[in-house]
């Protein structure tokens, strides 16, 4: 977060990536959380396919996983996070 309004009911936020997002509600903000060992997650697998997978392993710099696929048990490592988002 670099910005927030003084009723604190809308956000600036800097991604990762470097890109921003300006005067967010409140309920389009949440604290991001580490992903897991274990957890569902999709990953993008091409530019705009998602594909259901489990992680296996997170890195110690927490910039890539382990992850294996749902559909055909693939297992593919290094996966960048920002290829990750979460299972709904």
């Amino acid at each position: 977060m670099t910005d927030v309004s003084a009723d604190r009911n809308t956000y600036d936020v800097m991604y990762d990536d470097g890109e921003t997002d300006y005067d967010l509600c409140r309920r389009c903000v949440r604290r991001f959380r580490p992903f897991e060992v274990g957890e569902d997650v999709e990953a993008r697998i091409e530019a705009d396919v998602y594909e259901h997978a489990k992680i296996l392993a997170v890195s110690e710099d927490d910039d890539t996983c382990d992850i294996r696929l749902r559909s055909n048990n693939h297992i593919i490592e290094d996966v960048p996070l920002l290829d990750l988002r979460r299972f709904r």
